[in-house]
């Protein structure tokens, strides 16, 4: 992206703005519990439909900040009512500088 680490990490890091970033429409809101700056332990809602093929699922999901490391690093668990099979998910997004601007890797674990 042709934006510093810093910019791209408080677009990345605003929960507000993952709606007009969700290009599928899947996730319709997105709010903290708390005012203030962002940081590890806060929580976040989101009312999303989740799509798997032709099936899909409205649910509320609470999401817990486990990292919050600007302008490096931003993740959270997504704590959803999920399949027994699946313990946890954790989104990561990294930042890092690459020529003038920043590349940026997100990643996903399911345990």
């Amino acid at each position: 992206m042709n934006a510093s680490p810093q910019a791209v990490f408080d677009i990345v890091s605003d929960v507000t703005r993952h709606p007009e970033l969700a290009g599928s429409q899947e996730i319709k809101t997105v709010k903290k519990t708390a005012d203030g700056p962002l940081g590890p332990g806060n929580k976040i809602f989101a009312e999303e439909t989740v799509r798997v093929g032709n099936d899909s699922m409205d649910l509320t999901a609470e999401s817990i900040v486990v990292t919050c490391d600007p302008p490096k690093s931003f993740s959270f668990i997504t704590n959803p009512a999920l399949p027994e099979s699946v313990r946890r998910i954790q989104w990561w997004s990294g930042l890092s500088p690459a020529g003038q601007g920043t590349k940026v890797t997100h990643e996903l674990e399911v345990e």
